[in-house]
């Protein structure tokens, strides 16, 4: 006995002696692989519990005879647990029911941390399952065609993986006494000669997808897809509470092609894959519940917005639009149900647009709009300005006459007498605003004197440009204060042309009650100060 074999496992090995004679085979090479195909997703070499030599198909094996399983058929290359695999278990079970736990016959325990070559005795399955029969004993007595092998689960006990081989038990009533046959079955794919469409299921084609619908008769069930003519399944899913799964759509499917759904070598559902029809375009009134308001565009703009509404916030939808069918691509509604939609692939004219589900190409929001056209063209223009330059203060009386009908009376206010039109012109190249001053003098009349606050002064504008151009209070005669900071003021970029803007002042004098009798005279100074 080879010494270091026969601690492999954890599991002593030796031979057992059994009524049923042990045929030990010569030692196979990799070139004669004993390779089961059908819905294994490795191959399962079976190896002599003692030496670890290969054994050829046809070896009778006792039922509690130690047999060790390899997936390349030398005893150093482990089976991998795929990801997302939590446990690992050896496994009988009726042929095409590997895939589910529910449906094996019995089982028994593998560690995920001892996978090279784990040990598949039969009757080391010591669970029984819910299959028929029921437990590795009831195989043993029942005999017939099994499968037997290692299989990953997931944490839901879903089968993930399983790696077998088909046997075949000679039953006896004493388990112990019973023996079985392995051999390479015939790969197995779905018999397409008895194709016959399940009611109510369907295969649609949409947007990249595949759209499965195998009816509630097949709720949350594990299924493989098989496409007719392949040899090896297209894609497994796991079917939701109504039958319905989406998944990217396979290489090799198209419109009219068919399709097999089978748990294991059980036939769930026959459906030939189909694309949706073209979306027609919507109408009134018969679709009224979903049309919308969408404003038109300003002419030569090629963008609209589709208020979807707050229940379509953040969705990915599908945009048509009509006359022709035009597809627009698709678009995210924003956080208020909005899509702003691209219409640049659509001529000027009348138009009806839809934002369809991309699932079920229901209608989500549709209604009309105009796109109007525009032609221009462009014009250089060109224009030289100029300016005088002049910043000036001109104009006003030399002299002027407070009392020019008679004296007054202490404590009396003269009538309003005019200063004279005086002009301000600022048509300078840089306009940067102006101040216009005033200050007076105290009246004096001799040795006599009356202090300036007896004088009024109110400016005015009488003509030209005033645009920018803003007064200063009035004075008023027997309470004034001077000097005056602003009577008038033009803004920076104010500018009065070259004509100017003409003002004038109405001046006043209020006669002090202590005042002496005289002539008194005084002088009205005017300064602009560039700012």
């Amino acid at each position: 006995m080879n010494k270091k074999l026969a601690k492999r496992g954890g599991i002593g090995l030796g031979v057992v002696l059994t009524a049923a004679a042990l045929v030990i085979a010569p030692a196979l090479t990799a070139s004669a692989a004993i390779v089961p195909t059908v819905g294994s997703v490795n191959p399962v070499y079976l190896l002599d519990g003692s030496s670890g030599a290969q054994l050829a198909a046809g070896t009778v094996l006792g039922w509690n005879t130690s047999v060790l399983s390899s997936p390349d058929g030398t005893v150093t290359t482990p089976f991998t647990a795929p990801a997302g695999a939590v446990s690992a278990k050896t496994f009988i079970s009726q042929r095409g029911k590997e895939t589910s736990l529910s449906t094996w016959s019995a089982y028994g325990p593998l560690s995920l941390t001892a996978l090279a070559t784990p040990n598949l005795k039969p009757s080391g399955n010591t669970t029984a399952g819910l299959g028929t029969p029921s437990g590795s004993t009831a195989v043993a007595n029942a005999g017939g065609d099994y499968s037997l092998g290692v299989a990953f689960l997931d944490s839901t006990n879903h089968v993930l993986e399983a790696d077998y081989t088909y046997i075949t038990v000679v039953g006896n009533a004493n388990a112990a006494l019973a023996t079985y046959t392995f051999a390479v079955p015939a790969a197995w794919t779905p018999d397409f000669t008895t194709f016959s469409a399940t009611a109510g299921a369907s295969a649609v084609i949409r947007n990249g997808n595949l759209q499965i619908s195998a009816t509630a008769a097949n709720a949350n069930k594990t299924v493989d897809v098989w496409v007719e003519g392949a040899t090896s399944k297209a894609v497994t899913v796991t079917l939701d509470a109504s039958g319905n799964a989406v998944n990217t759509l396979p290489a090799g499917i198209s419109a009219g092609t068919r399709l097999a759904l089978a748990e294991g070598h059980t036939i769930d559902a026959w459906i030939a894959a189909s694309v949706p029809a073209p979306i027609q375009q919507p109408t009134s009134p018969a679709n009224d519940a979903t049309k919308v308001t969408i404003t038109d565009p300003a002419p030569g703009v090629k963008t609209i917005v589709v208020p979807a509404g707050a229940a379509n916030a953040n969705k990915v939808l599908n945009v048509t639009a009509w006359s022709a069918g035009t597809s627009l691509g698709q678009v995210t509604t924003d956080a208020s149900g909005n899509a702003t939609v691209d219409a640049s692939a659509l001529p000027a004219g009348s138009h009806t647009v839809a934002l369809t589900d991309p699932n079920t190409d229901a209608y989500v929001a549709w209604g009309t709009f105009t796109l109007s056209s525009t032609t221009q063209f462009s014009t250089t223009l060109s224009a030289d300005v100029t300016n005088s330059g002049k910043f000036a203060l001109e104009g006003g009386a030399a002299a002027v006459n407070l009392t020019p009908v008679s004296a007054i009376t202490r404590g009396a206010t003269t009538a309003p007498v005019a200063l004279g039109q005086f002009k301000v012109t600022d048509d300078r190249n840089v306009l940067l605003g102006w101040t216009l001053k005033a200050d007076v003098a105290n009246f004096t009349s001799g040795a006599n004197t009356i202090p300036n606050s007896a004088f009024g002064i109110a400016p005015s504008i009488v003509d030209g440009v005033s645009d920018g151009i803003t007064l200063g209070a009035a004075q008023v005669a027997g309470s004034a204060s001077y000097p005056v900071a602003k009577i008038a003021e033009a803004a920076p970029g104010s500018s009065t042309l070259a004509v100017g803007t003409d003002l004038n002042a109405n001046l006043t004098f209020k006669a002090p009650n202590n005042a002496l009798s005289g002539t008194y005279t005084s002088t009205l100074t005017l300064t602009l100060t560039s700012k």
